[in-house]
């Protein structure tokens, strides 16, 4: 693939037809976008990690090029800033590579490569996060609407291959619209929904709450109380509560609601709203003694297992230890005594401790499994990768936005396999704690 970078004099961009919104974050917990695309990579995205919400974690391949790419199909307002940021967290790299580099930039859309400008620039900082930015230089008469981050661009011989990266906060400095752009979300304690508007352009008018209708979980519609207009921002008071389990759809499509620009909320249909409120998780089991939803009963698949075993890390807790017996897997499995409701369970987190691998396994994959009666059809899961060793590790399992062959699961299956050639075969793990969202037992 072959890319061009341009450096001209910037274009001064006429606003006739369009509102600016200025500084608009892409990606992130308060993004516009909820997905990107890649190429030359793969990615999963995750609702934190390390202190950040709505995080990409991209793994490169082999490929020459590879990275994600953000489509707006909004034309950015590049007219009184030019620069273009995001943070990244750039683990440790395991591959020795003489220069770590990314490429950060914009295109005129989607995987159209020949209007683009881009910029380079080193990786400083591993293990923790870092803020990027860089100034770009747009080509005359080009309208940009995508955001494009490449890692390790040029690779050659497949160094590439392996590399991660995790991603948040990618931030332009506005956007052009024909129409009013709004945000949804809740407040943290679940009695409002906000709609931030993104416009320059104030609401000063008065809101009627029938214009809006909130369904939660698909089906039961939540009650609007009342409806306040803050310039910037339009608040449903709600009736009553909603939980930090609840997924939430909002309706738009009586009557007007118009900026001070003179611009239009167009009417939307079950637009998901941004649940803000902290789950609050609870210990479904220790893998020793202590079992809230489960029957106390563990089950080996190619391991051995040991419950009550002395904590790695010198505390006085004890934990589960599994003993792979396979090269390739080692798991436990586990039966609840209440299903899981996706539409309200779906983030898991369980603490994981391995010690140094044998050569040759430089990561481990552990993936978690939601099954009915413990068989694997139509299971659902997720998997990440572990790379941190020798320390306890609070592994996070965000299943909401994958789709389900089924509403409801009874076991979960834990597995662990290399993610290289190498063998896990007398490899031992250390699970303790595994949590849920609190559940609601009816």
């Amino acid at each position: 693939m072959r890319f061009k970078l341009y450096i001209t004099f910037i274009l001064f961009l006429s606003f006739i037809n369009t509102t600016v919104f200025s500084q608009v974050q892409v990606y992130g917990e308060k993004g516009i976008l909820d997905t990107p695309m890649s190429w030359g990579s793969s990615f999963d995205i995750s609702s934190s990690f390390q202190g950040k919400k709505e995080v990409i974690h991209l793994t490169r391949n082999h490929a020459v090029y590879g990275g994600v790419m953000f489509d707006l199909n909004m034309k950015l307002d590049l007219s009184s800033s030019k620069k273009i940021s995001f943070t990244a967290f750039y683990p440790q790299p395991i591959k020795e590579i003489s220069e770590h580099t990314i490429m950060l930039g914009v295109r005129e859309k989607g995987s159209n490569t020949q209007f683009q400008a881009l910029k380079k620039f080193k990786v400083t900082k591993f293990n923790s996060w870092e803020t990027y930015e860089v100034e770009v230089d747009p080509i005359k008469g080009v309208d940009y609407k995508s955001v494009v981050i490449l890692v390790q661009p040029g690779s050659q011989n497949g160094k590439a291959d392996g590399l991660e990266i995790y991603i948040s906060e990618v931030n332009v400095p506005g956007v052009e619209a024909e129409h009013v752009l709004v945000q949804l979300s809740t407040d943290n304690i679940g009695e409002n929904v906000f709609i931030d508007i993104l416009s320059n352009g104030d609401i000063d008018q008065k809101v009627k709450k029938t214009v809006f209708s909130l369904i939660k979980n698909g089906y039961k519609t939540v009650p609007i109380k009342n409806v306040k207009t803050d310039q910037k921002r339009i608040t449903l008071q709600l009736s009553e509560p909603i939980t930090s389990n609840d997924n939430l759809l909002l309706s738009f499509g009586k009557g007007k609601i118009i900026d001070a620009n003179g611009k239009e909320l167009l009417p939307f249909k079950h637009k998901v709203v941004k649940n803000n409120i902290p789950i609050d998780y609870e210990v479904y089991t220790d893998f020793c003694f202590e079992h809230k939803y489960t029957d106390g009963k563990f089950y080996d698949y190619c391991s051995n297992l040991r419950r009550g075993v002395q904590d790695p890390s010198g505390s006085d807790k004890q934990v589960m230890l599994i003993e792979s017996t396979d090269d390739k897997n080692a798991a436990v499995l586990f039966d609840l005594q209440t299903e899981i409701d996706l539409t309200r369970e779906n983030k898991f987190k369980v603490n994981v401790f391995v010690p140094t691998p044998p050569e040759g396994v430089q990561k481990i994959a552990i993936k978690l499994c939601l099954r009915e009666d413990r068989k694997d059809l139509k299971q659902l899961s997720k998997e990440i990768t572990l790379s941190t060793f020798n320390n306890w590790v609070e592994c996070t399992f965000d299943l909401e936005d994958i789709k389900a062959q089924k509403i409801t699961y009874n076991s979960f299956c834990l597995i662990f396999n290399p993610e290289d050639r190498g063998s896990i075969k007398g490899l031992e793990f250390y699970i303790k704690d595994f949590k849920g969202p609190k559940k609601i037992i009816y």
